[in-house]
C-alpha cells in the first residue's frame, strides 16, 4: 500500500473489475494496394481474358463447369459459351466431333443413347460410334438415317454390318440432303425401302435433281405435300417445275408465306390466284414477315375479300403479337377496320406479349380489348407458362394506366 493511495489492492482491482470495460481501439484499415499490386490485378484479368477469347464456345462452356471462378470469369467477361443449357444440361450435339470430348461429356452426366450415336451418325464421326458402342450405346434406325442425311456411306455400311436397323427414313433422309448417288446406291440394296415422305423430304431440302430422277423412277409421292415442302424450301426453279406437274393446294402458298418468300407467292398467285385464303395470311403472320403480310393484303384486296374479322382477332392478330409492337401495328392497320380483341383472342395475344417480354405491345392489347384486365392476369399468364420474362414491377406502368 503507498503513502499517497491509503486503498487496498484489493479493492483496486475489484474497482476495475466493475468499471465499465474501454472500447476497442478501431482496427486499422487495410492499406490500399500499391500501384504494383493494380499492375499484377490487372495483368492477371487481361491474361484470364486473353486465354478464354482463344478458346472456342464449347471449350469455354466445358472449363466454366469446373469452377465457380471460371464461370464468373465467363459471365464477366461477357464470353460465348456453348454446349450448356440454361439449366446447366449438356448439349449432347456439341459434344459428338471427338471421342475425348464424349467421354468428358459423359463424365459430367451426359446420357449416352440413340440420338447421341444420331447425332455423330450425322456428322459422319466413325470413331466416336464405334465408341459409342463399345460405351454401351444403343444403335437403331435413326443413325442409319443421319448417316445417309449427311451422305457417308461408310458410316451406314458400318451400321448395317453391326446389325443396326434400316427404314425408309434413309432414304428420305439421303434425298433432302441431296446425295443421289447415295441414294441410287442404297435403292440397288434390298433393305433400304422408300416410300411418299422421300420426295417430300428432297423438295424440303430443295434438291430439283432428286426430285426429278425421284419422279423419274415412280417413286410414290404426295403431289401436294411435294408441292408445298417444295414452296417451304424456297427454291424458286423447283416450284415451277413441281406446279406445273402436280396437283396442288392453299398449303404451297402458305408454306411460302411462312418462310417469307414473295417471288413465290407472286409466282404461284399468277397461276392460281383464287387458292390464297386466310390460310395463307395466317401463315405469314406466323412467320414474321411484314413483307410478305404487306404484298398479300394489297393483292387480296384488289383480287378477292379481304380475310374477316374473325378470323383476323383469333388468329391472325395472336400469332402476329409474337413478333413485336411494330409488326403487330403494321398487322392491324392492315386489316382496314376496326379491330376489337374479345376476351379470349386478347389473352391470346397477352400470352404472345409477356412471353417476349414486351410491355409496350401488352398495352396496345388491352386498349384493343377494351377491357380493364387486372394486372395480376398477365403476370398469372406469364408465371403460368413458365415464361418469367415479366415481373410485377414490369407491368406498372398497366398497372398505372388501369389502377
Amino acid at each position: 500500500m503507498s503513502a499517497t493511495d491509503p486503498t487496498p489492492p484489493a479493492a483496486k482491482r475489484a474497482r476495475r473489475a466493475a468499471a465499465p470495460p474501454s472500447p476497442p481501439s478501431p482496427s486499422p484499415s487495410p492499406p490500399a494496394p500499391s500501384p504494383f499490386e493494380r499492375f499484377a490485378a490487372v495483368a492477371r484479368d487481361g491474361a484470364k481474358f486473353e486465354l478464354l477469347k482463344r478458346l472456342d464456345p464449347l471449350s469455354r462452356g466445358m472449363l466454366a463447369r469446373t469452377c465457380r471462378a471460371w464461370r464468373d470469369d465467363v459471365e464477366f467477361f461477357g464470353l460465348a459459351s456453348a454446349g450448356v443449357a440454361g439449366s446447366r444440361k449438356l448439349r449432347a450435339r456439341a459434344f459428338v466431333n471427338t471421342v475425348e470430348r464424349v467421354r468428358w461429356a459423359t463424365a459430367n452426366g451426359l446420357t449416352l443413347d440413340a440420338r447421341v450415336a444420331a447425332l455423330a451418325a450425322r456428322r459422319g464421326k466413325l470413331d466416336v460410334l464405334k465408341y459409342l458402342q463399345t460405351a454401351g450405346c444403343a444403335l437403331d434406325a435413326r443413325a442409319v438415317a443421319a448417316a445417309a442425311r449427311g451422305g457417308h456411306l461408310d458410316v451406314i455400311e458400318w451400321a448395317i454390318e453391326r446389325g443396326c436397323a434400316t427404314d425408309a427414313r434413309a432414304c428420305a433422309q439421303a434425298a433432302r440432303g441431296g446425295h443421289l448417288d447415295l441414294l441410287k446406291t442404297l435403292r440397288a440394296k434390298t433393305n433400304f425401302p422408300w416410300d411418299a415422305s422421300t420426295p417430300s423430304a428432297a423438295a424440303r431440302g430443295g434438291r430439283l435433281d432428286v426430285v426429278r430422277w425421284l419422279d423419274e423412277q415412280k417413286c410414290p409421292r404426295d403431289e401436294k405435300a411435294v408441292c408445298a415442302m417444295a414452296a417451304r424450301s424456297g427454291n424458286v426453279e423447283l416450284v415451277k417445275w413441281v406446279i406445273s406437274r402436280y396437283e396442288w393446294d392453299v398449303w404451297t402458298p402458305g408454306l411460302a408465306a411462312r418462310g417469307g418468300h414473295v417471288e413465290i407467292l407472286r409466282l404461284v398467285w399468277a397461276t392460281k390466284p383464287d387458292c390464297f385464303n386466310d390460310v395463307v395470311s395466317m401463315c405469314a403472320a406466323k412467320g414474321g414477315h411484314w413483307r410478305v403480310m404487306d404484298w398479300i393484303s394489297n393483292h387480296r384486296r384488289h383480287a378477292i375479300q379481304m380475310w374477316s374479322h374473325r378470323v383476323f382477332e383469333g388468329w391472325i392478330a395472336p400469332y402476329a403479337a409474337e413478333h413485336g409492337r411494330a409488326f403487330f401495328d403494321k398487322t392491324v392497320e392492315s386489316c382496314g377496320g376496326p379491330v376489337n380483341l374479345v376476351y379470349l383472342n386478347g389473352l391470346k395475344c397477352a400470352i404472345s406479349a409477356v412471353a417476349t417480354g414486351n410491355v409496350d405491345l401488352l398495352l396496345r392489347i388491352n386498349e384493343l380489348a377494351h377491357r380493364k384486365n387486372p394486372v395480376s392476369l398477365y403476370y398469372d399468364i406469364a408465371t403460368g407458362a413458365e415464361r418469367r420474362n415479366i415481373t410485377m414491377e414490369d407491368l406498372n406502368p398497366l398497372r398505372k394506366q388501369h389502377p
